[in-house]
C-alpha cells in the first residue's frame, strides 16, 4: 500500500484488499475467511432463514386482523371530531399495528383533502347566495 501518493481511483478501477488495508488488517481478513469452515457458512444461512421467517411472521401477524377490530376502528374514527382522537393515538403509538397506522394516516389525509373542498364550496356558495340576495334587493329597489 502506497501512503504517500492517494489515487481515488486505479487506472483499471479495481479495488482489492490491499488498496484498503494495512498488512496487519489485511493478514487478519484473510485469517477470518480460512478459519470459516462449511459449518459455519451452513449456520450463518440457517440464521439468515430463520431471520427471514421471523420477518414473515411479524408481517402476517400485522395482517391478520380480525373483523371486530376493523369495526371498532371504522366506528371510532367516523365520530365527527372526537374519531380524530383514536385515528391520531392509533398513528404514534408504538404498539399499534403497522396497517392500522397507514389506515389512519391514510384516512387523515382523506378528511382533509374533504375539508378543503367543503370549505371551497361553502365560500363559492355564500358569495353565491349573497350576490342572489344583493341582486333582489336591488331589483326590488331597497
Amino acid at each position: 500500500m502506497n501512503h504517500g501518493d492517494i489515487e481515488l481511483f486505479k487506472s483499471d478501477d479495481t479495488i482489492s484488499p490491499d488498496d484498503y488495508m494495512d498488512d496487519a488488517e489485511y493478514e487478519e481478513y484473510l485469517g477470518n475467511i480460512k478459519s470459516k469452515t462449511d459449518t459455519d457458512i451452513k449456520n450463518d444461512a440457517v440464521d439468515d432463514k430463520d431471520k427471514a421467517e421471523d420477518k414473515d411472521k411479524i408481517e402476517d401477524k400485522d395482517s391478520n386482523i380480525a373483523i371486530q377490530d376493523w369495526l371498532l376502528t371504522i366506528l371510532l374514527i367516523n365520530i365527527p371530531f372526537i374519531g380524530l382522537i383514536p385515528c391520531i393515538y392509533m398513528i404514534f403509538s408504538r404498539g399499534s399495528n403497522n396497517i392500522k397506522k397507514r389506515f389512519c394516516k391514510a384516512w387523515l389525509i382523506y378528511q382533509l383533502i374533504l375539508f378543503v373542498i367543503t370549505f371551497i364550496f361553502m365560500y363559492i356558495g355564500v358569495n353565491v347566495v349573497a350576490n342572489v340576495i344583493n341582486d333582489f334587493l336591488i331589483s326590488i329597489g331597497h
